[in-house]
């Protein structure tokens, strides 16, 4: 039983928010609870979708900027 303890708090602490599937594992999550919860599932994938786009667009944003620094500081 020790042994499975320490497996869930391991497997607990690697889960952050900086990794790209985590968070689409939980909009996932959030999308189909709240579609299994409220009901028109159309809706709640709807907003998961938003919710990725502007996520990734975001990430896009991050990485071009620091893309960029990188090349400014070599001049």
């Amino acid at each position: 039983m020790k042994n499975y303890i320490a497996f869930i708090k391991w497997c607990a602490g690697g889960i952050s928010l900086r990794d790209d599937v985590t968070r689409m594992m939980m909009y996932l999550g959030i999308a189909f609870f709240g579609s299994l919860a409220f009901g028109n599932p159309q809706y709640w994938f709807l907003a998961l979708a938003c919710a990725m786009v502007v996520d990734i667009s975001v990430g896009m944003i991050q990485w071009k900027y620091e893309q960029f620094k990188r090349e400014y500081d070599k001049r």
